[in-house]
């Protein structure tokens, strides 16, 4: 294990995150999502995934997101909140599709959120709020079947909220401040269990 760490950072650095402290947790925390997802693990307590699941929060990781985190496909949970992570969601974590939370938020994340994440039936929770994002918000986000939370707060969109978002079912929270949105609001009178806009 402590082998693979110090190798980990190295290639994690040549991937584009940069490690100012704790970044031996981080290594780990990776170590052990390549082993599930490797290994197939379907018990969660096998590899200890709830300590993991608490790790890759609250730490100071810089740098962009590797495009290869999404061929991670057992993960159910990408919590990466409280950090320092800049640049854009990549295009490939819409192959992650186990995944129930999606918690990126207070980071320093750019671009347009990528409509293909709209491919995660599985979601229940996205969490993007206090980035820099920015372009429309994806219509195509009206598809999710089990999303509970949508919680996007304090970026920079553009546009209107898609008429497709009373599409959501089971939504409960829709969390829009400070997004520099126009426009109507949708009809979501069609969304029984939501009680937080």
């Amino acid at each position: 294990m402590v082998g693979f760490m110090f190798g980990s950072c190295a290639r994690f650095k040549m991937m584009g995150f940069k490690f100012k402290s704790r970044g031996y947790v981080f290594a780990v925390a990776v170590y052990w999502l390549l082993m599930i997802s490797v290994a197939k693990v379907t018990d969660p307590s096998e590899a200890s995934i709830y300590n993991l699941r608490r790790l890759l929060n609250g730490n100071r990781l810089t740098g962009s997101l590797p495009v290869e985190l999404g061929y991670l496909t057992n993960l159910d949970r990408f919590q990466i909140d409280q950090n320092e992570i800049s640049g854009p969601i990549p295009i490939s974590f819409s192959n992650l599709k186990n995944i129930k939370h999606i918690h990126f938020n207070n980071n320093s994340l750019t671009g347009q959120i990528p409509a293909e994440l709209s491919n995660l039936s599985t979601l229940m929770h996205l969490l993007l709020d206090n980035n820099n994002l920015s372009g429309y918000l994806p219509p195509e986000f009206g598809v999710f079947p089990n999303l509970h939370i949508l919680q996007l707060d304090n970026n920079h969109f553009n546009g209107e909220i898609p008429s497709s978002y009373g599409n959501l079912s089971e939504l409960m929270k829709l969390s829009l401040r400070n997004c520099s949105l126009q426009g109507v609001l949708p009809d979501l009178s069609r969304i029984p269990n939501l009680s937080y806009m």
